[in-house]
């Protein structure tokens, strides 16, 4: 839990990083712009970050992206951008909590979606 992190600027250079664990950064309001040079990452989770309101184009460059965890990510209000059909290895999506979505654009793209889990 890194609840005062508000900014990941300058993340960058982490090509291997397979895993980020982003939990309950409560104050993180983006995705670092740096994460899409990350193309070995496998699982972001970013549960319970509350002021999360957009991913942008962080994830632009994770092919190998196979678990992404929002749940309670409740000031996420656009899911997927439209790069996301790059996570062509996406099999889990966790948008549980997610209260302020309005639009799930771009799932047609993910072709090894397995799970996926809506609630309010």
């Amino acid at each position: 839990q890194c609840k005062a992190l508000s900014s990941m600027e300058g993340f960058e250079g982490c090509a291997g990083l397979e895993e980020l664990n982003l939990t309950q950064c409560v104050s993180l309001a983006a995705l670092p712009d740096g994460l899409r040079d990350s193309m070995a990452l496998k699982n972001l989770n970013a549960r319970d970050c509350t002021s999360l309101s957009s991913l942008g184009e962080a994830l632009a460059g994770c092919h190998g992206l196979a678990t992404l965890n929002l749940e309670g990510c409740s000031s996420l209000a656009l899911a997927l951008p439209i790069s996301m059909p790059v996570c062509e290895q996406l099999t889990y999506l966790h948008l549980k909590g997610c209260g302020a979505l309005t639009l799930l654009a771009n799932l047609g793209g993910l072709r090894r979606l397995e799970y996926l889990t809506l609630s309010k």
